[in-house]
C-alpha cells in the first residue's frame, strides 16, 4: 500500500506509480485534501519504482523535468496532449546542457483544462539509448477567477492591445476600455463612446451590429459588421490615431470619431438597399 497524507499533493490530481523492472502500472486520484492511497502489489526488493503526482498549473505555468542524464536531440517520446491525445506541440528545450528541460505552452494551457505529460518509450539520451518505459500523468490548469468586469449587454470578441481591449458589442458598437487596473476596466474614451459601423440600414438605425475585431501583426484593427443574415462591412483602422488623443485627454466626441476613422479602410459586400448607393469597395 502506497499512501499520502493530506496536502501530500494537490486535490483531485492523478497519482501513477510505475514499475521499471515488473511492470507494474497503477493509479488513482487524489481526494480534494490532497490525500491518496493505492493499492500496490508486493514490492520486491531490488526492483525500482516510479512514483508520479500531477499537480495544478496557472495557465501561463512552464514544466521542468530533471532527469538523471541528458535526453537525445529532437526530445522523441516527450510531449504534452490534450484530452483527446493531440499533442500541444509545446516548446521543449534543455536549460543547463545535462538532464533538466522546460515545457512552455504555446501561447499557454487552457483554464479549467486537463491535459497529459507523456513520456513514451522511445524517450533516450544523447547516446540512443532509451528508457523503454510509458508513464502518461494527468495535470490539470486552474480554473480562471473573477478580477473585475465591465457591463455589457452583448460581448462578440475581444482582443487586446497594450493595456487597452477592444470589445465588440453586438448593436451597441465598439467599445474601447482601459485594464491597467484589471480589477476595474473602464472605458477609456470619454462619455462613454462607441463605435459603430455606420452607412448601411434604414433611416435613424445605428447601423449595422459590431460583431467582430481582430488585431494584425502591424498593429491594425479590424472591425467586422453585420454578415450574419445580411449586408455586411469590414472596416480596418490604425487605432493609435485613436489612442493618441485619449492620452492627450481629448474629450470631444467628433475629434475622437475623426481620429479613430483617419486613414480607414471600408470594404462592403454590397450595396445598401435603403440608400441605393454602393458602400464602400464590393466584393
Amino acid at each position: 500500500m502506497v499512501t499520502g497524507a493530506a496536502s501530500s499533493a494537490a486535490g483531485d490530481v492523478e497519482v501513477r506509480l510505475l514499475g521499471l523492472d515488473d511492470g507494474v502500472d497503477l493509479g488513482v486520484r487524489t481526494d480534494p485534501a490532497g490525500a491518496f492511497s493505492l493499492s500496490a502489489p508486493a514490492t520486491v526488493a531490488g526492483r525500482r519504482y516510479l512514483l508520479a503526482l500531477g499537480a495544478v498549473v496557472a495557465p501561463q505555468a512552464v514544466l521542468e523535468l530533471t532527469f538523471s542524464e541528458a535526453l537525445a536531440a529532437g526530445f522523441a517520446g516527450l510531449e504534452v496532449r490534450d484530452a483527446l491525445g493531440n499533442s500541444m506541440e509545446p516548446l521543449i528545450e534543455n536549460i543547463d546542457g545535462r538532464g533538466a528541460v522546460r515545457i512552455s505552452p504555446r501561447p499557454a494551457w487552457r483554464a479549467g483544462e486537463r491535459y497529459t505529460l507523456h513520456l513514451g518509450p522511445e524517450l533516450a539520451d544523447p547516446a540512443g539509448e532509451s528508457w523503454g518505459e510509458t508513464l502518461d500523468l494527468e495535470f490539470k490548469v486552474a480554473s480562471s477567477t473573477l478580477v473585475g468586469h465591465h457591463p455589457f449587454t452583448t460581448v462578440r470578441e475581444v482582443v487586446r492591445l497594450g493595456s487597452y481591449l477592444f470589445v465588440a458589442a453586438g448593436s451597441e458598437g465598439l467599445f474601447v476600455l482601459d485594464a491597467r487596473d484589471p480589477r476595474n476596466p473602464v472605458n477609456a474614451v470619454p462619455g462613454g463612446l462607441a463605435f459603430r459601423c455606420p452607412g448601411i440600414g434604414p433611416p435613424g438605425s445605428n447601423g449595422l451590429q459590431v460583431n467582430a475585431v481582430a488585431l494584425d501583426p502591424h498593429g491594425r484593427l479590424f472591425m467586422g459588421c453585420g454578415g450574419v443574415d445580411g449586408s455586411a462591412q469590414l472596416r480596418v483602422y490604425d487605432p493609435q490615431n485613436l489612442l493618441a488623443q485619449i492620452a492627450a485627454g481629448i474629450t470631444d466626441a467628433a475629434t475622437l470619431r475623426a481620429a479613430f476613422g483617419a486613414g480607414s479602410t471600408l470594404v462592403a459586400d454590397g450595396f445598401n438597399v435603403f440608400t441605393g448607393g454602393v458602400v464602400g469597395t464590393n466584393l
